[in-house]
């Protein structure tokens, strides 16, 4: 018997799946709610938080958001034969094409950023500026 073949182990996983995608998204909120908290507390007797710093969360926020939208948009509904039946719920198969998608297009824009921090290029950038 394979471990998929058994419907409880099915569940099992899928609770399981659940439960760790909850907390990821848990821990991600409360990173950045911490973080813009910190920020503002160091940066409290000098002023508003830095410009640098404020441009780059609202540009990974708006890829975020934009990539999140586009996946949506293209994402497919067409049913799927899935263990010898017919998957036709377009909503959920909407929303794996689109995490499907979205962590592609995330990995290589990560994989950019990673590029852009090894290059130099951006402590460059930093020297340049008063």
């Amino acid at each position: 018997m394979s471990f998929y073949a058994s419907s409880w182990f099915v569940e099992l996983l899928l609770f399981t799946l659940y439960v760790l995608l909850a907390v990821t998204a848990a821990l991600a909120v409360w990173s950045a709610v911490r973080s813009v908290v910190v920020r503002s507390r160091e940066q409290g007797a000098r002023g508003k938080m830095q410009g640098v710093r404020r441009l780059s969360m609202a540009v990974a926020g708006g890829v975020l958001a934009l990539t999140l939208l586009l996946c949506w948009l293209s994402a497919g509904t067409e049913p799927v034969v899935v263990n010898g039946r017919l998957y036709a719920d377009a909503f959920w198969l909407s929303v794996a094409d689109t995490l499907i998608y979205a962590s592609i297009v995330l990995i290589a824009v990560a994989a950019l950023c990673v590029g852009f921090g090894a290059s130099g290029l951006s402590r460059r950038i930093m020297k340049k500026q008063p």
